[in-house]
Order: C-alpha cells, then sequence, then structure tokens
C-alpha cells in the first residue's frame, strides 16, 4: 500500500464549527465518488501551548439507498501560522 499517494480525494462544504476553550467541532458534508454523500465531523483538541493538539471523528457515506459505510479516525495535528 502506498500511502503517498490518496485512493480518492474528495471536497466538502463546511455545515458548521462549534468553537471551545480547548476544543472545537467542525461538521462537513459533500459528495465523494463511489461513496454518494458523505457526512464527516472533526473535534480538534488544542495542546497546552496551542500550536498543534488531537483531533478525532466519524465520517458516514451512502453510496446507494441500503448502503451506509463508517470509519472513525483519530490523530495529531499542528497549526502553522493562522492555518
Amino acid at each position: 500500500m502506498n500511502l503517498d499517494e490518496p485512493t480518492f480525494t474528495l471536497e466538502l462544504d463546511v455545515m458548521s464549527v462549534v468553537v471551545g476553550e480547548t476544543s472545537s467541532i467542525i461538521i462537513l458534508e459533500g459528495e465523494a465518488d463511489n461513496y454518494g454523500h458523505v457526512f464527516v465531523t472533526y473535534v480538534l483538541d488544542s495542546g497546552g501551548d496551542r500550536t498543534g493538539g488531537t483531533y478525532s471523528g466519524c465520517a458516514r457515506a451512502f453510496p446507494d439507498a441500503a448502503t451506509m459505510v463508517s470509519a472513525i479516525f483519530r490523530g495529531i495535528c499542528r497549526r502553522v501560522g493562522e492555518k
């Protein structure tokens, strides 16, 4: 498996952002090739120095009327400037 090349890409619309004191929740949705309509939720937890932290989330996709595909994920994130 080559992790340097994604198997697919997608663009999602930001539907909601909830900013808290130490975490933020981002809700996205959009269309993905072969997966249909996709919903994704990210929870970003900032580290003590606010230059990074951890993220977790889940995604659900509906490729057809009878199928749902789901995934959970977590990792670390780093802030670069204002991004």
